[in-house]
């Protein structure tokens, strides 16, 4: 009897052991199943039950304070519902707006970029409606559907700049983390390779506002002190840019956030020493300010600072991206130059051919050598068309007009045809979805016919990758041909 009572003690105290074991041991909630889950019942065309798990998943997350699951929880939450329920983005933001309201950091931060989204996305979807109402003054209204557009945006910007409140804690938080929420990573593992341009959660909020602020369409308000980035000091270098004090009356100026925002970054990227970072931004900078500028030698400032700067970072790879955007102003004004009229910008794409192969041949597997090959590639294309006269008279020489772009010389082979063969062809054009073999089925065909005439002629090239026009002599052909 008494090993008996032993014997249950010892299982009692294994029970209770085990039974303390499984309360103590943390529950892990399976994100990555749920999500699966959740995307198939979804793709099955069961939004509902979708809601059911994914709220369960949108409570635990929030619980846990996990700012990726949490987020990308309220996003698809968003989706879920767009279709399904009367005035959905109207609930949808009310709700945004409540969770934002009790959030802590980095939520808040998330969710005030996400609402400055809406609020965008509104005034884009309604601008004609918006830009029509007349202006509430000193009266609070709480129905977006009656506000006006600068109501509208004046919301925006508050969120954008609210989204990169306490700028120094987003600077600590390393973008990896994010790798869910951003790009899908659950399933493809993929990340992009402009990543390591964006290193924490501060620089992506701040080019998601940057971005907002960036566009022109959105400053419908037009004060007579406007701000203005005609100033050179806008495209000093970044050291010197970092340090400007930039103040404005202009409360709705959206090239004064950009600018401002764009400052913050460059000032955060030299005191950490990310040089592809810091490249990115600045660049960012100057073509901005370049882009707004009414400054009439902007051009010639802008490439004054692209200079300095492949001059300075000229050891790192990222320098290639530099060369590709003094590349491209090259190539903006080589598309100038007219034949016959000038020769300003002929040799301007000769120089951008020149600049990015530079940068290619020292980096070649860096980002901007990649940018710059692609515009290699597109400066040395070639190129030829002929254009003839609508009628010409049979039995008399006539003129063709070519325009040739890097080709020296063009062979001629004029074959007898007929207006059935022409109209079959435009019919057999219309069961084609790839042209260029379309095209080279038309050059077999009339290259198997007797040539009435053959010939060939030197074209003029002097390698500058301009697009050249000139006149070809066609021999007389008699009626028909």
């Amino acid at each position: 009897m008494k090993n008996l009572v032993v014997v249950f003690v010892m299982l009692l105290t294994l029970i209770v052991i085990n039974d303390l074991r499984s309360q103590s041991a943390p529950q892990i909630f399976d994100y990555d199943s749920k999500w699966k889950e959740i995307d198939s019942l979804y793709n099955y065309g069961l939004p509902e039950s979708a809601m059911k798990i994914l709220q369960e998943l949108f409570v635990n997350a929030k619980g846990e304070n996990n700012t990726v699951q949490y987020v990308r929880a309220l996003l698809y939450k968003m989706k879920l519902t767009q279709y399904n329920e009367e005035d959905s983005f109207f609930k949808n933001l009310s709700e945004m707006k409540n969770e934002e309201a009790n959030a802590g950091f980095p939520m808040k931060q998330f969710l005030n970029s996400l609402i400055g989204d809406m609020y965008w996305t509104y005034y884009q979807n309604n601008r004609y409606d918006l830009l029509e109402r007349t202006r509430v003054e000193n009266f609070t209204l709480e129905d977006i559907k009656t506000w006006d557009a600068t109501k509208v945006i004046e919301q925006s910007i508050q969120y954008y700049k609210n989204s990169i409140s306490e700028p120094e804690r987003l600077q600590q938080v390393n973008i990896d983390g994010y790798n869910d929420m951003l790009n899908n990573y659950v399933y493809d593992k993929y990340i992009p390779n402009g990543r390591k341009y964006r290193p924490t959660l501060y620089d992506f909020l701040a080019f998601k506002a940057i971005g907002f602020f960036s566009n022109k369409e959105a400053g419908v308000t037009r004060p007579a002190d406007q701000f203005l980035l005609n100033d050179p000091i806008y495209m000093s270098d970044a050291k010197e840019f970092s340090g400007l004090d930039i103040t404005t009356k202009d409360v709705f100026s959206f090239d004064y956030y950009a600018i401002t925002i764009l400052r913050d970054v460059i000032r955060f990227h030299l005191n950490d020493g990310n040089t592809d970072a810091l490249v990115d931004a600045d660049l960012k900078r100057l073509n901005f300010v370049y882009q707004s500028s009414g400054n009439a030698e902007k051009e010639s400032i802008y490439l004054k600072a692209l200079q300095n700067m492949l001059d300075k970072y000229s050891i790192y790879p990222v320098s290639t991206l530099i060369s590709y955007e003094i590349a491209n102003v090259y190539q903006n004004r080589g598309a100038k130059y007219v034949q016959g009229i000038t020769d300003n910008y002929k040799d301007d794409l000769r120089i951008a051919y020149s600049i990015c192969k530079e940068a290619a041949d020292k980096y070649p597997d860096s980002d901007g050598a990649q940018n710059c090959k692609a515009v290699m590639a597109a400066l040395d294309s070639k190129s030829r068309q002929i254009t003839l006269e609508a009628y010409n008279v049979h039995n008399k020489p006539f003129r063709t007009l070519v325009t040739y772009k890097n080709v020296n010389k063009l062979y001629y082979k004029i074959v007898e045809t007929s207006y059935d063969e022409i109209r079959q062809i435009e019919d057999d054009y219309q069961n084609y979805n790839d042209y260029a073999k379309y095209n080279a089925e038309i050059i077999s065909r009339f290259n198997d016919k007797e040539s009435v005439h053959s010939f060939s002629i030197n074209l003029p090239n002097d390698g500058d990758l301009q697009a050249h026009k000139t006149e070809v002599k066609i021999p007389s052909l008699k009626t028909g041909v």
